[in-house]
């Protein structure tokens, strides 16, 4: 049988009656968990909370810190005095520095236009928001909004036959750094039902080892758990994310469209892990994850990704789809999977890529004595430190592409135009991908889906026609540098901008009357067609825009057609009239990819010069919001 991951919202019982054997691709939106379980295993999300009405939007009352009693107080005094399903607001950018437990259903967030820091002080502090010991017969739901932790570690410790929690950590910045050893920032360890979802965060966690992963939650004893790590930007000393089962009832985890790296470099040990021991059923998945830098331990597993399954008896899935691991130490494995014991396993492998892995890109190894049903497709393993070893296991059949990278030095892992990933990869794997890549795009764009997190070309580039309004959205500054009168026969350089006339036109920098503003009264014209290309000499651009001017305003208006081109592959197209005014004009383009070479050809021309100014460009992406007709509004 196979059941398909869906709704988190689910009860267990809808969740069970959903089962059935299609296997398929599954995108859900928020938040985003998508994968297929194979092998029989009956997972339910564990929903109760929603079956009873009880969730993290719960109705109440929203208090104020510092405020009116209770809140007039300590912290602790104003979470104890709210009621369940309270909301306490904090509005304060002082530091509160004290311990805190949270027994009862409470959203804690920042006030609109306050930055609430938890801790700050010298010493450790803590945040334990699950009732250990509290006489709590009701499922629990507490959420922690928009908040900064500095040197304090968030915390669960939930008992055995303890009510339903959800836990929920969201769009908060976690800083724990200290030369010493310490828990780790978030720390969950479930003996009973728990909903977690830590998305949206910043974390900065470095001990003086490895040993300690920034976020790990522990699933045993008959616990069911539903776990959701997204769209978090992570730098640790130790793992990024470790999640370990041992003998829990059901267990689905997915960590998806993070950005994990080593906080200190070559002290770093895991991306991402997943560890099942004994007995339970466990779906696992990681999907869109960007993983670079990490490795650095002498710890034995260190990797980009690590699954273990040591001693297991029970049946799990491990999904590993679009990610892309880059860069990691010497020794390190991209994809590390040892498989032990005699359980049922599952492992399916799309669309990642491995590049300059400082071990072998994968390192497949099955010990186990149970099923292993192992499948993968369209994987990507280039410029690696060692071959790629499978063990007891049918070996992937993988590319060797450079994935030509926007700037891998700058750990920029998007991929430019030509890169041989583009539509390159399975649209449908099996256990599914997301609705968005690494960045937040459609996971498809074009033809077919991209190898690695990002896909490439989900937004079409911007043509702006007039000056303040491009500067000011791209942030653009100047990269040409003054020009000198003379007509070059070749090409000229001006800084970092390189000028070429199409032959037989042209180069003629001379006084001419555009006069344009902060120049230095000497202008491009070109003699013949106004067909120029301007590039970069070095390096790439996401805009580029260049001072332009049809002075004469004559009574046929020039047709101009404007080619953006990432080396040879073009970008994109534009093509428009030169106003019959004598007002200046602008050319400028803005991208989500980055290029370095802008065409421009007179395709309709008129008996008449229009004359060039100054290049600026920025290395600001475009927003993924842009304007519906692919021109800026005021044109």
């Amino acid at each position: 049988m196979t059941v398909s991951r869906t709704d988190p919202t689910l009860t267990r019982l809808q969740r069970r009656l959903q089962a059935h054997p299609a296997r398929h691709k599954i995108i859900s939106q928020h938040p985003p968990m998508v994968a297929t379980m194979r092998l029989g295993i009956r997972l339910a999300n564990v929903g109760l909370l929603a079956l009873l009405g009880l969730s993290e939007f719960s109705a109440g009352a929203t208090l104020t810190y510092p405020g009116a009693a209770p809140c007039d107080d300590t912290l602790q005094a104003c979470l104890d005095g709210a009621a369940a399903g309270d909301i306490v607001e904090l509005a304060t950018n002082a530091p509160i520095d004290e311990d805190l437990a949270i027994t009862k259903s409470l959203t804690l967030r920042a006030a609109d236009g306050f930055a609430p820091v938890i801790g700050g002080g010298a010493d450790e502090r803590s945040v334990d928001v699950c009732s250990f010991f509290a006489p709590v017969t009701a499922p629990i739901s507490v959420a922690l909004d928009g908040l900064r932790f500095d040197l304090t570690a968030v915390r669960c410790a939930l008992a055995f036959d303890r009510p339903q929690h959800r836990l929920t950590v969201r769009n908060s910045t976690f800083r724990f750094v200290k030369d010493a050893s310490g828990p780790p920032i978030l720390d969950f360890s479930l003996q009973s039902a728990a909903d977690i979802v830590i998305e949206r965060n910043v974390v900065e966690f470095a001990l003086d080892h490895n040993a300690v992963p920034a976020i790990r939650i522990i699933a045993a004893i008959a616990a069911d758990a539903d776990i959701n790590v997204s769209d978090n930007r992570i730098a640790s000393t130790g793992a990024g994310v470790q999640i370990s089962g041992r003998d829990a009832s059901t267990l689905l985890a997915t960590v998806n469209r993070n950005r994990i790296t080593a906080s200190e470099p070559a002290n770093s040990g895991i991306g991402i892990e997943f560890s099942f021991s004994d007995g339970g059923s466990y779906s696992a998945a990681a999907l869109g994850n960007v993983i670079y830098g990490v490795g650095g331990c002498n710890c034995g597993r260190n990797s980009g990704i690590h699954i273990t399954t040591p001693n297991f008896t029970g049946e799990a899935s491990f999904t590993v789809t679009n990610n892309t691991i880059a860069a990691t130490e010497a020794g390190a494995q991209g994809l590390l999977a040892v498989l032990q014991g005699t359980g049922d396993l599952a492992l399916e492998v799309y669309n990642n890529t491995l590049s300059r892995i400082g071990g072998g890109g994968f390192r497949i190894e099955n010990y186990g004595t149970g099923t292993l049903a192992a499948t993968a497709g369209a994987n990507n393993s280039f410029l690696n430190g060692s071959r790629d070893i499978f063990l007891n296991v049918e070996p992937f059949t993988n590319l060797a592409s450079d994935p030509l990278f926007v700037d891998e030095a700058a750990a920029d892992y998007r991929l430019r135009a030509g890169s041989p990933l583009i539509d390159a990869g399975v649209d449908d794997p099996i256990g599914g991908t997301t609705e968005l890549d690494a960045e937040g795009d459609l996971r498809r764009s074009g033809a077919a889906i991209d190898v690695g997190a990002y896909e490439f070309a989900v937004a079409g580039p911007v043509l702006f026609l007039d000056r303040a309004r491009f500067l000011g959205a791209t942030g653009a500054t100047t990269e040409s540098w003054r020009y000198v009168k003379g007509s070059p026969l070749d090409s000229y350089r001006s800084g970092n901008v390189e000028f070429d006339a199409i032959a037989p036109s042209t180069l003629n920098f001379d006084e001419w009357p555009a006069d344009f503003p902060a120049d230095n009264d000497i202008e491009l014209a070109i003699n013949g067609n106004e067909d120029l290309d301007i590039s970069l000499v070095a390096g790439f651009t996401y805009a580029m825009g260049i001072d332009f001017d049809d002075a004469s305003g004559g009574s046929t208006p020039s047709t101009f057609e404007i080619t953006v081109m990432t080396g040879e592959a073009e970008l994109a197209r534009f093509q428009f009239d030169t106003p019959q005014a004598l007002e200046q004009n602008y050319i400028g383009v803005w991208a989500r990819e980055p290029f370095n070479r802008l065409q421009i050809r007179e395709s309709s021309a008129a008996n008449e010069n229009e004359f060039f100014g100054t290049v600026s460009t920025s290395q600001r992406p475009l927003p993924r919001t842009i304007f519906s007709d692919r021109f800026d509004s005021a044109r």
